[in-house]
């Protein structure tokens, strides 16, 4: 199994409970990586955020 097939079996398995994977300071480098192999369409821009602050305050927003 790839990091990449572990990755989108973890968001599978997450969202079966009912929990989204959000990401927090993602580098570049790190999302071109996510987009070669499919997985950042997966996700969505939604899901990415430049700080932890700027995802806590979304998921406060959420609620």
């Amino acid at each position: 199994m790839t990091a990449a097939d572990a990755l989108a079996a973890l968001d599978e398995a997450l969202l079966a409970k009912g929990v989204e994977l959000w990401f927090a300071e993602f580098k570049d480098p790190a999302k071109d990586k996510l987009k070669r192999f499919g997985l950042f369409t997966r996700f969505g821009e939604a899901r990415f955020f430049p700080t932890i602050e700027a995802a806590i305050s979304a998921m406060q927003v959420m609620k």
